[in-house]
């Protein structure tokens, strides 16, 4: 587990973008559950989760059959807009022409190219 937890902690970009926080989750019926959670160094008031990340958490949230007013709640979040998106969509004049490839591979990602 710490070996799995220190490879997420590279992935999420520990110490830089996240600090890992020890928690302690409840369950109705159980013993605490000691864990951890990351926490953002760019936190501020209305910040929205990406739509990576969404996907993320209603995959766990299905994997592990939670209930569905959970997933509903997580369904309700407003989700960030993606930068990279607005950037493919307007480029700039100096921008080099894409490859018939790599168009290709924006295109399957559903980027407007």
């Amino acid at each position: 587990m710490a070996e799995e937890a220190s490879r997420l902690d590279v992935t999420e970009g520990v110490p830089t973008a996240y600090q890992r926080l020890e928690v302690e989750i409840e369950i109705a019926g159980r013993d605490p559950l000691s864990s951890f959670t990351y926490v953002s160094s760019r936190r501020h008031e209305g910040r929205s989760p990406s739509e990576r990340y969404m996907n993320l958490l209603l995959r766990g949230a299905r994997l592990h059959a939670l209930p569905a007013e959970w997933i509903a709640f997580l369904r309700s979040f407003e989700l960030a807009a993606d930068e990279r998106t607005s950037q493919l969509e307007a480029p700039s004049p100096e921008a080099p022409a894409l490859d018939a490839a790599t168009r290709k591979r924006l295109e399957a990602l559903g980027y407007t190219v």
